[in-house]
């Protein structure tokens, strides 16, 4: 992202669970690669109503946004995360998960873990899913048919570095 992009760039905590779902809404509906299932985008628009959430700004308007389930009190998993077509590649992702990461630290969070398709499956999008990813720091863990036959879950995790962490 150019220098004035990202002046222009805006990270901040949706606290109103109307306005997180409605983002929600507006930017998986505008990524059919990875969300074309309009009954799993209508559950992720519900239960990021009750999740911390935290979205991207481009003069005002919204661009990208990431939920976080936290898992007990020493991990957080990214439960959904979404950037519009013509904002990718522009670093707003890593800011997203940067912002996440704070968050999770300044709670005494530790771990953050994320869950996408596995490179079983021979989708071109999610495989640059697990490439941002990679390029994050998260690791594969394990493979799991949690999500039903022909989608391979693949759990990544990665270890967060706070003061005090060894």
């Amino acid at each position: 992202m150019r220098t004035a992009e990202l002046a222009a760039l805006e990270i901040r905590a949706v606290a109103s669970p109307g306005e997180r779902a409605a983002i929600c809404r507006v930017v998986l509906r505008a990524l059919p690669a990875w969300f074309g299932n309009a009954e799993a985008n209508r559950a992720y628009a519900r239960q990021v109503r009750g999740l911390p959430c935290f979205a991207a700004f481009v003069g005002g308007a919204v661009v990208g946004f990431l939920a976080l389930r936290l898992q007990g009190e020493d991990a957080a998993e990214i439960h959904v995360m979404g950037v519009l077509p013509e904002q990718q590649r522009r670093g707003i992702g890593r800011q997203l998960v940067a912002q996440c990461e704070q968050f999770c630290l300044a709670r005494g969070i530790f771990l953050l873990t994320v869950k996408t398709l596995a490179d079983t499956h021979p989708s071109p999008s999610y495989a640059k899913t697990r490439a941002f990813y990679a390029s994050l720091g998260f690791v594969p863990q394990r493979i799991t048919d949690e999500w039903g036959s022909g989608q391979p879950c693949l759990h990544m995790a990665k270890a967060l570095e706070g003061e005090g962490i060894v």
